[in-house]
């Protein structure tokens, strides 16, 4: 899978780990991209220590990842997994038993708390 390393100008990261031995086989690269958010599968250090910029995608999908955390918020407020699961095993479940909690959402102000992209990523009242 590594045979083209030496060769290679570029080289892009995702979902497999970027070790000390493969950047030595990297002769020729110019720039190593993670396509993530941090570095956690590419060993930085020796990154660094061949003088090679190492970029991310810091940030690239921080809306969508905010705009999931308050769909399973809603989801899970007004039990919608629990009811789909009583009918896929057959059952018609009581409308009363997966209607969430008494409190309805309109008019409170939910949120991410966090300083990181993902937290900055929404604001959103409801």
């Amino acid at each position: 899978m590594w045979e083209r390393l030496p060769e290679a100008d570029f080289i892009g990261v995702i979902g497999k780990f970027f070790t000390r031995e493969m950047m030595t086989k990297a002769r020729s690269a110019r720039l190593i991209q993670a396509f993530s958010a941090g570095f956690d599968t590419i060993d930085a250090a020796a990154t660094f220590e061949a003088g090679i910029p190492l970029a991310t995608t810091k940030g690239a999908n921080a809306v969508s990842v905010a705009e999931h955390v308050f769909g399973m918020l809603i989801n899970l407020h007004r039990r919608i997994p629990y009811a789909f699961a009583a009918l896929r095993s057959g059952g018609w479940p009581q409308i009363e038993m997966y209607q969430g909690s008494v409190a309805e959402l309109s008019g409170k102000s939910i949120g991410i708390i966090g300083i990181g992209n993902v937290g900055r990523a929404h604001r959103t009242r409801l």
